[in-house]
């Protein structure tokens, strides 16, 4: 049996993953912060890596999922998920906060109080990403109720 560690990478399938979501690898870069030409480049190494294409390149950076392509991504992003909660967890066991932490916020509050708010939370915690939902106060109240 092959041993697959090494063969490819976490941003390889990341750029993949997002090149998928996305529409392309403009977007991919764009989303990921990187030069169109690294997820270009770290995909094709991808494809070489599992000896299949991933995806079919169109125009201006447009690219689509290849069979080979949308029956791997769903295992890609699994395999991607499930390294962010081992990331998330050796956080937790260092005691720092980190992950996504939805902040429901009174909508008439929210354009004035929350930025600053947030901001200073990422500050302190900069592995963890504050996502604000701004809402009226039933919507606030049933959303604390079902734990969202």
């Amino acid at each position: 049996m092959n041993d697959p560690a090494g063969r490819f990478t976490l941003r390889q399938l990341s750029c993949f993953v997002a090149a998928c979501e996305g529409g392309g690898i403009g977007a991919a870069a764009g989303r990921l912060h990187l030069a169109q030409a690294t997820v270009s480049a770290a995909i094709a190494d991808l494809e070489r890596t599992l000896g299949v294409q991933l995806l079919v390149r169109g125009r201006r950076r447009a690219a689509t999922p290849s069979p080979a392509g949308r029956e791997l991504l769903a295992q890609a992003g699994d395999v991607l998920a499930a390294a962010a909660r081992l990331d998330e967890r050796s956080a937790s066991l260092r005691g720092e906060v980190s992950g996504e932490l939805p902040v429901g916020c009174l909508v008439t509050l929210a354009p004035a109080v929350a930025p600053a708010v947030c901001r200073a939370f990422e500050r302190r915690w900069p592995r963890a990403t504050v996502t604000l939902v701004p809402a009226h106060q039933a919507e606030l109240l049933a959303r604390l109720r079902d734990g969202t």
